[in-house]
């Protein structure tokens, strides 16, 4: 099994980049599953989100990445987000030193193996963020903020930009899938 571990800050297309990446690697063959809406099933849990997150918060953000990571089962996992995206919001928001260490810690374990990270920038030519809990200024700390976290936890992260297809078929390529003669 490998993953695909999609990163960066909200808005960048992750969502989107996570599906056609799915249906791309099932258009060739390859039996992919993506994971997604993670924030959705934190925020069904009644805890702030984005800006006013709490340490609990983070803790529940990290029980459902190691959940649903532990629970897939597929040739290839893409996740629309990864545990490097959290330990990045705790750094930014200056969490309690505890719940950081262990997001730390959870982050090193699940990028540890068969996993590739891609970052997506963000770029003026998507549009404005729906997001009610993050202005562009707090966007712009966690994008930053995530290469940061991925050097400092020593995280190989492969940046990712260019349209949808561009970025599809980059990281397709990274990961070794390509289409077969």
């Amino acid at each position: 099994m490998r993953r695909l571990a999609i990163t960066g800050a909200q808005g960048t297309g992750k969502s989107t980049m996570a599906q056609r990446a799915g249906e791309a690697a099932r258009g060739l063959g390859i039996r992919a599953v993506v994971l997604e809406g993670i924030g959705a099933a934190v925020a069904a849990q009644g805890l702030p989100l984005g800006r006013q997150a709490t340490a609990e918060t983070f803790c529940a953000f990290a029980a459902a990445h190691l959940r649903r990571e532990r629970l897939a089962e597929g040739e290839l996992i893409v996740q629309d987000r990864c545990l490097l995206d959290l330990y990045a919001y705790c750094r930014v928001l200056g969490t309690a030193p505890y719940a950081t260490e262990f997001v730390a810690e959870a982050t090193r374990l699940s990028l540890s193996e068969n996993v590739t990270v891609s970052y997506l920038p963000l770029v003026n030519t998507l549009p404005p963020s729906q997001s009610t809990v993050e202005d562009s200024r707090f966007r712009q700390a966690i994008a930053a903020e995530i290469l940061v976290s991925a050097h400092a936890l020593g995280i190989e992260v492969h940046v990712v930009d260019g349209t949808v297809d561009e970025r599809v078929r980059r990281v397709l390529g990274i990961l070794g899938i390509t289409k077969q003669p």
